[in-house]
């Protein structure tokens, strides 16, 4: 049973057994942080800074996270949204989880961190674009939405999990393994959780920042005057170091093409039989690594290129 309700007001109430009703804590609330929570599917965003008006201590322990900024913007008030802005309205804020799960460690990770993005209403035809059909709804991200379009909007908890592969050198890394669901989540998990996102690219003055610099670099690339690299050519630079130090020969194809055959071998496969039904004869392998399976050498090569975080490319 949940220990906390946090409703709109905002009003932060708990119930503990024997308790017969429930008490409100508003202004203490982060003497909660740990307990089980749910929310009243009216509570919004700016119900959830005003909490932190109610309760001050609450931005002292989410500073890191810009809690103190956010909440100053937040006291600005909700800015209405441009009528252009409507066709893509979002219904609703959504914390949802993600776990990764690394099958060759047995290892689970990020299960205690919720991320946001918006939700929009329920499509009336299909959204190929978005690749989401009718009756379906497509999921927006907000880090750079300006707070106070965002505060009248409802704060929703998504039970359902997806659970990624974790496992670098996994041909699956980065698919969806499959799905589980969250019995409960804690004060704390929600409001790391939205000021985490909203200030993903910091306070909401870098936030604008931020926005004006991409928006130039975007006019840029529209104009032409922006320096292209192209992914072929950054995994060229970065995979190079590691054809020359596995292969004896690659025969025409650019490093870029290797890396993508190298990443589709299946983990048990033998990489010699699998590299030859992929890329012919021409491919030839250095004689200590003709043994290993697609996903040890996947390691292998990731090793080879000298940065164990970024060289996994997963699959198209």
């Amino acid at each position: 049973m949940h220990s906390l309700k946090f409703l709109p007001g905002p009003r932060l109430m708990v119930r503990w057994y024997p308790m017969p009703d429930w008490a409100e804590v508003s202004e203490r609330a982060h003497q909660f942080l740990f307990e089980d929570i749910e929310m009243d599917a009216a509570a919004t965003l700016a119900d959830v800074f005003g909490l932190m008006r109610v309760c001050p201590p609450l931005r002292d322990v989410f500073g890191v996270n810009f809690a103190h900024e956010l909440f100053a913007e937040a006291e600005k008030g909700p800015l209405p949204a441009r009528d252009e802005e409507r066709k893509d309205a979002i219904e609703y804020l959504e914390l949802y989880s993600q776990w990764h799960f690394n099958s060759a460690t047995k290892t689970y990770g990020s299960v205690h961190k919720l991320s946001l993005h918006g939700v929009g209403p329920l499509l009336v035809e299909d959204a190929p674009d978005y690749g989401k059909k009718a009756g379906e709804r497509i999921q927006w991200s907000v880090s750079t939405t300006p707070l106070r379009k965002l505060l009248a909007l409802p704060v929703r908890v998504n039970p359902s999990v997806s659970v990624y592969e974790d496992d670098l050198d996994a041909r699956a890394y980065g698919a969806e393994l499959y799905q589980v669901a969250l019995e409960a989540v804690t004060l704390g998990q929600i409001l790391h959780g939205l000021v985490g996102e909203l200030s993903f690219h910091g306070a909401p003055s870098e936030v604008e920042e931020f926005v004006a610099s991409l928006k130039k670099e975007m006019e840029e690339i529209d104009a032409g005057t922006a320096p292209l690299i192209s992914g072929d050519d950054l995994f060229d630079g970065m995979n190079r170091p590691a054809c020359e130090a596995l292969f004896d020969n690659i025969g025409s194809y650019p490093v870029a093409e290797i890396s993508r055959a190298v990443r589709e071998i299946e983990d048990n496969d033998n990489v010699v039989e699998a590299l030859a039904r992929a890329l012919g004869e021409g491919v030839v392998v250095k004689p200590p690594y003709r043994d290993l399976t697609g996903r040890s050498f996947r390691t292998a090569f990731r090793d080879a290129s000298g940065d164990l975080l970024d060289q996994a490319i997963p699959p198209a």
